[in-house]
C-alpha cells in the first residue's frame, strides 16, 4: 500500500482476480527474506536471468460479468518478468527443494511463462523451489500436500503458504 500510486505498476490487472507481474515480484521480495533463515548460507547459489514477456488475454474477473459488461474489457497485454536458468532455458520447479510453496491459483499465475511466484522466490534465493498448487481450490493444495505422506516434510526446512481468501 506505500507504494500505491509511486511505482507506475499494479499489483493486480485491471480486469484480473490474480496478481499481476508487479504483485509476483513484490510478493517473493517480501516472502525471500524471511526464508533466508532456513537455508545453508554455504549452498551454492545458481544466477538465475530474468527477460520481460508479454501475454495477451481477458482477466479471469471478465467471465464474471454479463454480455454488455463483458465486452467492455477486451483483452489486455500483461508484462511477465520470465525466470530463466544460467544456460537460457526456462526456469523449471522442483520435487526436493527444502522451500515448498503449497497454495491456489495465485502460486500458478505466469508458471507457462515461467513467471510465478516460485519461480522468483528461486531468483532470489538462488536455488529452486517446490510447487505444490491448484486452481481456485485452496483446501485442495492443503490435501495434495498430505497425500504425499508424513516423510514428504521431513526433508523440507520450510513450507510457505499462499492461499486467497474469500
Amino acid at each position: 500500500l506505500d507504494e500505491r500510486g509511486e511505482c507506475g505498476e499494479l499489483l493486480y490487472p485491471k480486469s484480473e482476480i490474480h496478481w499481476g507481474a508487479y504483485g509476483i515480484r513484490r510478493a517473493a521480495a517480501e516472502i525471500s527474506p524471511r526464508l533466508e533463515r532456513y537455508v545453508d548460507p554455504a549452498r551454492a547459489r545458481i544466477e538465475y536471468t530474468e527477460r520481460l514477456t508479454h501475454i495477451t488475454r481477458q482477466g479471469d474477473l471478465v467471465a464474471y460479468l454479463s454480455g454488455k459488461k463483458a465486452e467492455s474489457y477486451p483483452a489486455e497485454t500483461w508484462d511477465v518478468l520470465a525466470i530463466g536458468n544460467p544456460d537460457g532455458t526456462p526456469y523449471r520447479d522442483v520435487e526436493d527443494s527444502p522451500v515448498v510453496v503449497v497454495g491456489d491459483s495465485f502460486t500458478a499465475r505466469f508458471s507457462d511463462r515461467s513467471g510465478h511466484l516460485s519461480a522468483h522466490l528461486a531468483k532470489a534465493m538462488g536455488f529452486p523451489i517446490t510447487t505444490l498448487t491448484t486452481k481456485g481450490n485452496a483446501p485442495q493444495a492443503l490435501r495434495m500436500l498430505a497425500a504425499r505422506g508424513s516423510g514428504y516434510l521431513h526433508t523440507r526446512r520450510v513450507v510457505v503458504w499462499i492461499l486467497s481468501s474469500v
